[in-house]
């Protein structure tokens, strides 16, 4: 998403607009008439720009107004976000990982969180870690992940940064896949998207396994719930 400011207008009130061009093409315009002349902006998509390649932006003026040909102070802001990188190429991580949920829900519903991590490799691995996303609308039930770890051979210790859940494990045998259920309750009712689920080698210097796709519930309102 794009926002540019404009600060400044010619003494001399008239009819105006600015265009914001993206390699020669308009993509928005203000119609300074019907805006506050001296501060006014434009929100621009990422659909506007081509990708993988160097992208023009050019602001132009009304003829007649004073600025045509001249300088327009301005600042621009870039921000962006993607739903997951892309998709780790498999057999180039020792340790690989699955992350699934029930889409959809009713308010106080139990969902588990399904983590599958798979080692690989035909040696044994030390020390995975997973970063589990966990779609905001749900509340992780901390004592049954504490029963968890102590049932657990190799699932040793847990953290939770805000909407993310951190495992620590001690290590896997060669070819060995391990499943662990994280329960949950759907605790508000909307729809809520996780930051992406990872998993790595702690000690390792290869890059990590990003799971595909982030995990998406849909958690529906239930006048009953308490």
């Amino acid at each position: 998403m794009l926002w540019n400011e404009v600060f400044q207008a010619p003494k001399e009130y008239k009819p105006w607009k600015i265009d914001l061009k993206v390699n020669g093409q308009v993509a928005a315009t203000v119609d300074c008439l019907k805006q506050d002349y001296r501060s006014t902006g434009f929100r621009v998509t990422e659909s506007t720009f081509e990708k993988g390649t160097l992208n023009q932006i050019t602001l132009e003026t009304t003829p007649g107004t004073g600025y045509e040909g001249g300088f327009i102070p301005f600042n621009m802001l870039a921000t962006y976000m993607t739903d997951a990188p892309e998709k780790t190429t498999t057999g180039t991580t020792s340790v690989e990982m699955d992350v699934t949920a029930k889409p959809e829900l009713m308010e106080g519903e139990l969902c588990l969180i399904t983590v599958t991590l798979t080692n690989t490799t035909n040696n044994d691995v030390s020390m995975p870690i997973c970063v589990i996303g966990v779609p905001g609308g749900l509340e992780l039930q901390l004592e049954p992940i504490k029963d968890l770890i102590k049932e657990s051979n190799n699932l040793k210790h847990f953290e939770i940064e805000g909407c993310r859940l951190i495992l620590y494990l001690t290590g896997l045998k060669a070819t060995q896949t391990a499943t662990y259920e994280i329960p949950s309750v759907a605790k508000w009712p909307g729809k809520y998207s996780a930051e992406p689920s990872r998993c790595w080698l702690y000690y390792a210097s290869e890059p990590p396994h990003w799971v595909g796709a982030p995990l998406k519930v849909e958690i529906s309102a239930d006048n009953d719930y308490e």
